[in-house]
């Protein structure tokens, strides 16, 4: 039986990492994953890609699915506004004709944060009303049309970096961290995640 071939772009990141090593329990598929470094690179058949420098033209054509986990997250916004525009915004809709030309299809994260939070109860129907740069670059993002496109908060552990919010708490050896009482959160762990992407 022919495996199914899986892009996995961006294995790297906390995302990414989740759903390669996830995935590449599943015998049924070829998990094809990409690096933009090497010091990070988690497998032999691991592509290196970076998609600021590297055309798309250099990964695989003959996949069934790519998985978008490339994306600058809010922390790291403001580094460099026009590169989170290039990542967050652009890149989707370059990523979707590529792989409409190659018939393959497109599993892409996008975030609960394309709403403000200020209506409250929102559904998925709901216009984005985002007003920050993070918020507003994923919701220009969402390729809805060309992808399967979920849309969630997540949490993870980062394997190179303290950003996230389990890295970053694990981290603070020794400090009290502060938090919330009343705040409900209704996203996915990189694991539950990748099981979505599975199924």
């Amino acid at each position: 039986m022919k495996k199914i071939s899986v892009l996995v772009l961006g294995s790297t990141g906390m995302l990414g990492n989740a759903v390669t090593r996830y995935l590449s329990k599943n015998s049924l598929l070829n998990i094809i994953p990409t690096h933009r470094n090497d010091q990070y690179k988690l497998s032999c058949n691991s592509i290196k890609y970076d998609l600021l420098h590297d055309s798309l033209n250099i990964l695989p054509r003959n996949i069934d699915y790519v998985i978008n986990c490339i994306g600058v997250i809010k922390p790291f916004v403001f580094q460099n506004i026009e590169t989170t525009i290039k990542i967050n915004s652009l890149f989707p809709w370059e990523l979707s004709r590529w792989a409409n030309l190659n018939s393959c299809k497109i599993i892409h994260i996008t975030t609960d944060c394309v709403y403000s939070g200020q209506k409250g109860k929102y559904v998925e129907t709901d216009p984005h009303d985002a007003l920050d740069i993070y918020g507003k670059s994923k919701s220009l993002g969402e390729i809805c049309s060309e992808a399967m496109v979920l849309r969630t908060s997540i949490i993870g552990e980062e394997i190179h970096s303290y950003a996230s919010l389990i890295s970053w708490t694990k981290s603070q050896k020794g400090k009290s961290v502060d938090g919330y009482k009343t705040h409900h959160w209704n996203g996915l762990t990189t694991l539950e995640y990748a099981k979505c992407c599975e199924k």
